[in-house]
């Protein structure tokens, strides 16, 4: 991968300054977070991305939006109440490892939403050789359980329009980051405040710190439109609404509110990974909007 851009590098100087010089009025929560908001930002690559006649769609490829693979061996998922779940995205990890240099893992990874609930989602992965043509089940079971789908965020278009959405490959990098999440200052100005400027030495060094937290502040608010992490793409981080990538694993794809998907009022949602203690790969899924 390439090095990182120089004004993302200015900010992440900038904060670690501060890190080190104001230590005692800084929360360690606080210090945390920052930490993993500079290690959460990265390299990313956006999908290309076309519509394809269902009857034309290859259902062993990747999927933004229409049914998924389904077999024998791996059916296509029901709820709780037996209810078929919608089929969300269908993400072929070993390409997204081999186009990003990264261990995502390999084979098929699966997300279906639940149509009940708009806040459950069942991730599956199907290993690569199970994801066979002479495998596949033709057709889907949606159409006579459609009418009664409470699940206004996962897109169904494809039904009606006959049309699916998939990705045909993967463009150039370019590099994502967030901004301060929410925008807050971390120092304890309070605390800063009530120094007696009596006290020369700890006064002149607060007010050091205060300047350099303003402008400390200054370059990272503006890495998340320097860098925007908005819309599709794999690897990277994503624009933050609900909550920040300091609060989640690493995100392995975004989802924005691009057509075919509008998270309900201009949200998105994201694919997460962490490696577990046995070496293992785990995945989540989670969305948000304003």
């Amino acid at each position: 991968m390439p090095l990182n851009p120089k004004k993302f590098n200015d900010a992440h100087r900038a904060w670690l300054k501060i890190k080190a010089e104001a230590a005692d009025y800084l929360d360690q929560w606080d210090v945390d977070r920052l930490d993993l908001l500079f290690l959460r930002a990265g390299w990313a690559r956006r999908p290309f991305v076309s519509r394809v006649p269902l009857d034309k769609l290859d259902r062993c490829g990747d999927i933004l939006s229409g049914p998924l693979f389904a077999s024998e061996k791996h059916p296509w998922p029901v709820n709780s109440n037996g209810l078929y779940m919608l089929p969300c995205v269908q993400i072929n990890l070993t390409e997204c490892s081999r186009v990003m240099q990264a261990e995502y893992g390999t084979g098929m990874l699966q997300v279906w939403g639940d149509q009940e609930d708009v806040s459950k989602f069942y991730l599956r992965l199907i290993p690569r050789r199970d994801v066979q043509e002479k495998y596949l089940i033709h057709g889907h079971p949606l159409l006579n359980q459609i009418a009664g789908n409470k699940n206004f965020i996962i897109p169904t278009y494809w039904l009606t329009d006959d049309e699916a959405w998939t990705v045909s490959g993967y463009g150039d990098l370019y590099f994502t980051s967030q901004s301060l999440f929410n925008g807050e200052p971390l120092i304890n100005r309070y605390e800063i405040e009530q120094i007696s400027p009596l006290d020369k030495a700890l006064y002149s060094k607060a007010k050091r710190i205060c300047r350099l937290e303003d402008r400390y502040i200054e370059l990272v608010n503006g890495l998340g439109s320097l860098f925007d992490p908005s819309g599709y793409h794999v690897g990277g981080t994503f624009y933050d609404i609900q909550y920040s990538a300091a609060d989640m694993p690493q995100m392995l794809w975004s989802i924005g509110s691009e057509y075919p998907y509008c998270w309900g009022d201009e949200g998105n949602a994201q694919i997460f990974y962490e490696k577990l203690d046995d070496g293992t790969l785990s995945y989540s899924f989670k969305w948000s909007s304003y």
